[in-house]
């Protein structure tokens, strides 16, 4: 069982809101934990932007509830078509992606038993908005992601696998299915380190002059990861045309070596 930092974060953001949410009212507090699950995000662009669209969203289904309970009251084919035209909105105003909690809000506001149902509905809205908060105070201030340091040390542990096996490839020490089993592995590696590359270049500077800084150490990383898939894309090649390279002329072979051991000692530095 593996717990990363994201698992913890969760689990503190829900503590929290469930603390605050005590505070202010016990009956329905749940919401805010529930909501709390749903709002943390992979990074704190994201999770910045979670708030504004859940708000939005949210607003939307809590606006939405209260029309259709006053209407038409409280039963379920009621809660049902609610849900319908909610998540049509939702899709129509391209907020399609906090559809999950904007219908958990909308239920929980229909799900009204007895007192008084306006201020019920501004309470569990409230609640709703205190878990998403939650999750972008404590992705913000507990263990922000360093996306700096795993790209770096991906992109060194992936480089040096493959050039380990670009050098017994071109001495011709390997066995066909062992490579490649290992070239598969990498490739999947190689889609990870692009996924956390994404999210680095999401993430935003709060200053001109951090900008500027951020600018810069994102092309440096953009480039050192196309290096990587680069690398991963010779190592593939030499390796499906291992027979062809294998009946090369010798002075042609000894060039090739020279050159990808001068690249990979590059690379290296």
């Amino acid at each position: 069982m593996k717990l990363g930092a994201r698992i913890f974060k969760t689990g503190i953001a829900i503590i929290i809101a469930l603390l605050i949410a005590h505070q202010i009212n016990g009956q329905g507090a749940i919401v805010a934990g529930i909501s709390a699950l749903f709002a943390m995000q992979p990074n704190v662009y994201r999770s910045y932007k979670t708030i504004i669209e859940q708000f939005q969203g949210n607003l939307i289904g809590a606006v939405l509830a209260i029309i259709m309970a006053s209407l038409f009251g409280f039963h379920i084919v009621i809660i049902g078509i609610t849900s319908i035209m909610l998540i049509s909105i939702l899709q129509k105003v391209n907020l399609s992606h906090v559809t999950g909690l904007a219908v958990v809000t909308q239920l929980i506001i229909m799900d009204h038993q007895d007192g008084a149902f306006l201020e019920s509905a501004v309470l569990r809205f409230t609640f709703v908005m205190i878990g998403v908060i939650s999750a972008f105070v404590v992705n913000t201030l507990f263990l922000p992601p360093k996306f700096e340091s795993k790209i770096y040390y991906q992109c060194l542990s992936i480089s040096s696998d493959i050039f380990k096996w670009i050098r017994l490839e071109i001495n011709g020490s390997t066995e066909f299915h062992a490579v490649k089993r290992d070239i598969d592995n990498i490739r999947s590696r190689i889609e990870k380190l692009e996924e956390q590359y994404n999210l680095y270049k999401e993430e935003r500077a709060y200053t001109k002059q951090g900008s500027i800084r951020n600018l810069r150490k994102k092309i440096i990383f953009k480039e050192t990861v196309l290096a990587t898939r680069r690398a991963y894309d010779v190592l593939r090649k030499i390796h499906r045309y291992e027979n062809d390279v294998i009946n090369l002329p010798e002075e042609l072979k000894v060039q090739i070596k020279f050159e990808l051991d001068e690249l990979m000692t590059l690379h290296e530095e």
